[in-house]
């Protein structure tokens, strides 16, 4: 769950901190009021000190497990969080809300069955839980079931008409399964709940660019950067957008924000190596299809790319290796063919 505190609200839970360790005696009921007012307001190496502080004392604490696999979960120490809920299950084996976060942990941990497990018994104890559809939506969706993703996501709507995430997350799905229309109607409902969603706005574009409909896009990608200007995806596809219209430059520009947000992106790299190519620049392309490799040693679009830039700078050698490794991976080997019957073999 997501807490949202005001100032005031910080203020007052300062002045309760202020209060609570003027208190003499740290009881068990101390601690947690103070680990809790810690985590209100995101200090969460304090929270879980105090937390960890309540269940020396008491191992089985209920408030105490919980609170610190909340913390975990903040702190993305998933395996913490399992365990803490765990226990906590075999104290309350009836909690919907605990299977529901464990089903969290295991998807941040990739263990989607693992998660589907636990949100299954989440709904069968509480046939109304919004949250749990939309979580199991999630997981069946990261195991491109896309179709048992949107019957989630459509039951957690009937539940909650006003959850914007799950009209996003369901436009993905419908993207996943090339339902485009489908999947702008659900982005326009999301922004009309909340028209601050950067996500919708990307979705939605997405949505256009694959209808070839470059104009509408490039207007949501500019609308999803300027509520989030660190959003690298946005400006990603904003890139390949421009580029799919011959706008070289306006692409290369949007790579490199790109690219400095997430340096580690190698499909990003990968589109401005081969924008680079289109313009010529063989040198520049071949830079950065050794930086995506480098980043990721299996990945044959780039050694495939490479393979052509060096053939367009007459070297075959390299060429032949690049496209065979390519073919390796998987990639098509219309390429190695084409270079067999033309003499660069």
């Amino acid at each position: 769950k997501n807490r949202v505190v005001d100032d005031r609200t910080i203020d007052e839970v300062i002045e309760k901190l202020k209060k609570l360790k003027q208190t003499p005696e740290r009881d068990i009921l101390s601690l947690i009021k103070i680990a809790e007012a810690y985590l209100e307001i995101k200090d969460y190496e304090s929270a879980i000190a105090n937390f960890n502080k309540v269940l020396e004392i008491e191992p089985r604490n209920l408030a105490g497990l919980w609170g610190r696999a909340t913390v975990a979960y903040y702190t993305q120490n998933y395996k913490l969080m399992l365990e803490d809920l765990t226990i906590y299950l075999t104290l309350e084996p009836n909690n919907a809300s605990a299977y529901n976060n464990r089903g969290l942990a295991y998807d941040d941990l990739q263990q989607y069955d693992l998660a589907i497990s636990d949100y299954n018994k989440a709904i069968s104890i509480n046939p109304n839980d919004a949250k749990a559809f939309y979580n199991r939506g999630i997981a069946y969706a990261d195991l491109q079931k896309y179709d048992l993703a949107i019957s989630d996501y459509n039951k957690a709507i009937s539940i909650n008409p006003n959850d914007a995430e799950a009209f996003i997350n369901r436009s993905s799905a419908y993207g996943k399964l090339q339902k485009y229309d489908l999947a702008i109607s659900d982005c326009n409902k999301a922004i009309s709940i909340n028209p601050n969603l950067a996500e919708a706005f990307y979705n939605r574009g997405v949505a256009y660019g694959k209808l070839q409909k470059y104009d509408l896009a490039i207007f949501d990608y500019n609308k999803a950067i300027s509520i989030n200007p660190n959003y690298a995806e946005a400006f990603y596809n904003r890139g390949t957008t421009y580029s799919s219209l011959g706008k070289y430059d306006l692409a290369i520009s949007d790579y490199n924000k790109a690219i400095s947000i997430n340096p580690n992106d190698a499909e990003a790299y990968i589109n401005r190596g081969f924008t680079y190519q289109n313009l010529q620049q063989y040198d520049l392309a071949i830079s950065d299809y050794n930086k995506a490799i480098s980043i990721n040693p299996n990945d044959a679009y780039a050694y495939n790319n490479r393979g052509v830039a060096y053939a367009l700078l007459g070297n075959y050698t390299k060429a032949k290796e690049d496209v065979i490794r390519s073919v390796e991976l998987g990639h098509d080997p219309k390429l190695m063919n084409f270079m067999k019957q033309n003499g660069m073999w």
